[in-house]
């Protein structure tokens, strides 16, 4: 699993320009050699009416959700021109500290 946490915060990154907290924040997903397709139900927006028209699309499609929670505790430092930036997963102890 971890691969894939590393990949969808390299993707929000990258190609969806977020910040280190929000790339790192967002929900974990992935198929693991299963059937089944890991949804997060540790994050927040599963349980809001969007997150529910996720969930309802995908078991549409035919996929069999696992919706364990998926808890990454990945951590993220990128370089933003001369400063360094940081996101710690949120559904995990930890914080992002910066010195001066």
């Amino acid at each position: 699993m971890i691969i894939q946490f590393v990949i969808k915060t390299i993707i929000g990154l990258t190609d969806w320009k977020l910040d280190p907290q929000q790339a790192v924040g967002m929900a974990n997903f992935g198929a693991a050699n299963t059937p089944k397709t890991n949804v997060d139900s540790a994050h927040p927006v599963l349980g809001t009416d969007e997150g529910k028209k996720v969930v309802e699309a995908l078991t549409g499609l035919g996929h069999q959700l696992n919706l364990a929670p998926q808890v990454s505790g990945l951590s993220a430092i990128v370089k933003q021109g001369s400063v360094f930036a940081g996101g710690a997963d949120p559904r995990r102890e930890g914080i992002v500290l910066g010195g001066g």
